[in-house]
């Protein structure tokens, strides 16, 4: 008999599944692209709960930190069907779930390791795997509750959960970074570790600037968006990765000076502009003063031409149109 696993779900299928819901399929997809939620719907499970908010709220949580959690439970829950409809759901509740995956997404981030290999050790591992070993030990608290992270705990998170996917023989790996990077940067949280340890995982231990390692930018991301403290280091040190966090929360104060940072960024020429993915975050930094804050970059021909370029970006962005005369 064969081993079948099913496929990331296509744009095709997301647009067909939104129809059958009676939902407004273009508006349904351009909402999981402004939310970055792309992740949640290649999979059945994840997809059914975005559907099912869309429904009652025809949009998602204005806090991406809230999607994600939302996402990350769903894919906690039992994955199998014929384990689902047998009513067989493990040992652990869907949190004492999420956070053993989470640190399962620590160990293996911050380790830079890629997969978990779960065969005999000298059975054809890499120097890239996790083992079962490397990650059990201990207990991990939840809710008062003391889970006992043994082989069973972790089998159970790498099978009936929607977080893993198989790499061939004895090997499990994420179905998608983005649940890593965000399980991590919840790990870190949960478990109060604090800012200046938190920083140190992020950054070179020999970089002096304590500039971010550019494989944990994402996770570093995360991290802002849940420790003010790490948003404030992050700031000072690489604005750009700011962009990419949940900026919801945050005033307009926080926002003014987040713009100021990244501007000098531009203007000094640490930076040139060329992250095209970056610039689908601009609008972001709506605020009230916005204007007259790009204003001095564009008028002013003295500047470099990258920041002035920039400051133009995301005034379209934000949709300045006093400016429009300005940019032309």
């Amino acid at each position: 008999m064969g081993v079948y696993e099913l496929a990331p779900l296509r744009q095709a299928d997301v647009s067909e599944a939104a129809k059958l819901n009676g939902l407004d399929s273009e508006k349904f997809v351009e909402k999981i692209r402004s939310c970055d939620a792309e992740s949640f719907a290649i999979k059945p499970i994840t997809l059914k709960m975005l559907i099912n908010i869309f429904k009652k709220e025809e949009s998602f949580p204005a806090s991406k930190l809230a999607l994600y959690n939302k996402g990350c439970l769903s894919l906690a829950e039992e994955s199998n069907d014929s384990r689902r409809d047998a009513r067989r759901f493990g040992t652990l509740s869907s949190e004492q779930r999420l956070l053993v995956a989470a640190r399962i997404a620590a160990l293996s981030v911050f380790g830079g390791k890629n997969a978990i290999w779960t065969g005999p050790v000298n059975g054809g591992m890499s120097e890239e795997d996790l083992t079962l070993a490397d990650i059990a030990g201990g207990y991990e608290q939840v809710d008062g509750t003391n889970v006992e992270i043994n082989e069973l705990a972790l089998r159970e998170i790498l099978s009936d959960t929607g977080f893993f996917s198989s790499r061939g023989a004895h090997r499990a790996g994420w179905s998608h970074q983005t649940y890593a990077e965000y399980l991590a940067a919840y790990y870190l949280t949960h478990r109060k570790v604090g800012s200046e340890q938190s920083i140190s995982l992020l950054c070179h231990p020999e970089d002096a600037e304590k500039k971010l390692i550019p494989q944990l930018t994402e996770v570093a991301a995360w991290l802002a968006s849940m420790n003010g403290e790490i948003f404030s280091h992050i700031m000072s040190a690489d604005p750009e990765t700011l962009l990419k966090s949940d900026l919801t929360t945050i005033g307009n104060e926080v926002k003014k000076d987040l713009l100021r940072e990244l501007l000098a960024l531009y203007e000094s020429g640490d930076a040139v502009d060329n992250d095209w993915g970056l610039r689908d975050h601009y609008g972001k930094l709506v605020h009230s003063g916005l204007a007259e804050q790009l204003r001095h970059f564009i008028n002013d021909s003295s500047k470099n031409r990258v920041v002035r370029r920039v400051a133009i970006d995301i005034a379209e962005a934000c949709n300045l149109t006093v400016l429009q005369p300005e940019c032309r």
